[in-house]
């Protein structure tokens, strides 16, 4: 059978970096998925991109050198920009991992969704057809309604969906999926993981780029571990999950969340309280939303709570709600027993530093052109800290060489764990972390839930961590409060939680959350 991909020698370099792949050799068969796995750093995501020919898109340009490099039946060896516009548009479907930047906010999705189709002169019906078809097929709630909302009104999974049906609406020979379910959570990744699997049997291949190997597990047929730009592993995927030959698969499979944190012991004082919190936003060409109704949870001091559900859950609302970064249409928020969410910004200012949030996209929230050391020199500043920015480094074990570097030279897990440090300046009561881990790979993630355990074991800080991952939440969190539609619909400890949930969305959560093979 002629592959849809093949790849002998792929050579990546950039000005000033050198090499970041070299000899990698790829084949991937119509009807197949071949993973790629590896640490942060590895050339996963610059990997995917060459074979797309946007190797060099955003930054320096690359070099990109090959003995082979066909892709849908074509030799794109010194393919131009038209040769591969041209290609990507119909025979080569790409989802990108940063779905919080992909999408233009001044269009609707359903312009953005079908604007391969635009651009191939599709019809104006038919394309608004296959639209909706591509928003359903890609797990999206209502598409229509979907379809006439622009990106800031969906949530990061939504958002991340909506990608997804932009890249397979055209029906692609090849789909490369760049980290495809970071952001969903394990519903609708189950979901999301089936389509793709549906793709594949009807002879779509794909090329999965993904640090969750519970998703390798389940979808690939073939696995290819990088590690500093090279191929060290490759082989089945049922082999090399459960029989790894090289130390960075191995570290990968024993970096995956495992196991669940002990109880906390004699619960400390609250520090964080809401009750009755309701919150509806409206939609487009009327009617409304309601993302908050009748939300309620207690955090106390040295308490983890973990936040899960699906997504358009409304967490993430909750936790803008609880930094008093949005009010709330009804109910109330208390800081350490006193009013919070009623107060006006300028009385709330001087308590500010007791509640911190980490957000989902560190890189967004960076000034980029300061440097780490001027980030933590101004939150320190601002919150009247006396720590040093060399202190606060040392809290989240990142290197003081750091503070001379700008966000965008840091691995997405050391811009992880300077939004941590530059929380921590204000010696917080309680940090609120918006899925902290969700975009880095499984050894980096085990790095960092490794440190939050430790940071509040060593201050008592409580956290209150939103999360699509079960299998983190159950690492971190003492207790975990379960949404849906807007609403609590479980709370209780962790480990009564994930023995007996009471809820129908509790026990579908914990079905679907993917067992990675032990190695």
């Amino acid at each position: 059978m002629s592959a849809v991909l093949d790849v002998a020698g792929l050579t990546v370099a950039f000005p000033g970096v050198g090499e970041v792949l070299g000899g990698v050799d790829l084949r991937l068969e119509a009807g197949r998925c071949l993973a790629v796995v590896g640490e942060s750093g590895a050339g996963k995501s610059v990997l995917a991109r060459s074979l797309v020919g946007l190797a060099g898109e955003g930054g320096a340009p690359a070099r990109v050198r090959a003995e082979r490099l066909t892709v849908a039946g074509q030799d794109v060896l010194g393919a131009d920009e038209r040769q591969w516009r041209a290609l990507r548009g119909e025979q080569v479907g790409l989802v990108l991992q940063d779905a919080l930047q992909s999408l233009d906010p001044l269009r609707t999705v359903g312009a953005e969704v079908g604007e391969s189709l635009a651009v191939r002169g599709v019809g104006r019906a038919e394309r608004h057809e296959r639209v909706l078809a591509a928003l359903a097929a890609a797990g999206l709630d209502e598409p229509a309604t979907r379809a006439a909302q622009r990106s800031d009104e969906l949530s990061g999974g939504m958002r991340q969906r909506a990608l997804i049906a932009s890249a397979i609406v055209s029906g692609p020979a090849l789909l490369v999926a760049d980290e495809p379910t970071t952001a969903l959570d394990a519903t609708v990744a189950r979901g999301v993981l089936e389509m793709l699997g549906r793709l594949r049997d009807a002879g779509t291949a794909i090329l999965l780029v993904s640090h969750d190997l519970g998703a390798v597990a389940r979808l690939a047929d073939d696995v290819v571990a990088l590690d500093g730009g090279r191929v060290v592993e490759s082989g089945p995927a049922d082999v090399v999950l459960t029989r790894p030959a090289h130390d960075v698969t191995r570290a990968l499979l024993a970096a995956v969340p495992r196991g669940s944190r002990p109880p906390v012991g004699e619960p400390g004082p609250e520090v964080l309280r809401a009750t009755g919190l309701h919150r509806r936003y409206r939609l487009p060409g009327g009617g409304g939303v309601d993302a908050l109704d009748d939300v309620s949870l207690v955090v106390r001091r040295g308490e983890a709570v973990g936040v899960v559900g699906e997504s358009g859950s409304g967490k993430s609302t909750l936790a803008r709600m609880l930094v008093a970064a949005e009010q709330p249409d009804a109910g109330r928020v208390e800081l350490a027993g006193e009013p919070w969410s009623e107060l006006p910004e300028r009385r709330r200012r001087p308590r500010r530093h007791l509640v911190r949030l980490v957000p989902q996209d560190p890189l967004g929230s960076f000034d980029p052109r300061w440097s780490a050391g001027r980030v933590l020199r101004a939150a320190i500043r601002a919150s009247g800290s006396d720590r040093t920015p060399a202190e606060l480094l040392e809290l989240v074990r990142l290197p003081p060489a750091t503070l001379g570097r700008r966000p965008r030279a840091l691995s997405g897990g050391q811009r992880q764990r300077l939004a941590i440090a530059r929380a921590l300046a204000a010696d917080p009561d309680v940090l609120v972390l918006d899925e902290p881990v969700s975009a880095l790979d499984v050894t980096v993630q085990a790095a960092i839930l490794e440190l939050l355990v430790e940071l509040q074991e060593r201050t008592g800080t409580a956290l209150l961590l939103v999360s699509h991952d079960l299998a983190v939440v159950r690492q971190v969190c003492h207790a975990v409060v379960v949404m849906q539609d807007g609403r609590v619909v479980e709370e209780g400890p962790v480990d009564r939680v994930w023995a007996e949930p009471r809820a129908d969305l509790t026990r579908a959560l914990l079905a679907a959350a993917a067992a990675v093979p032990d190695a």
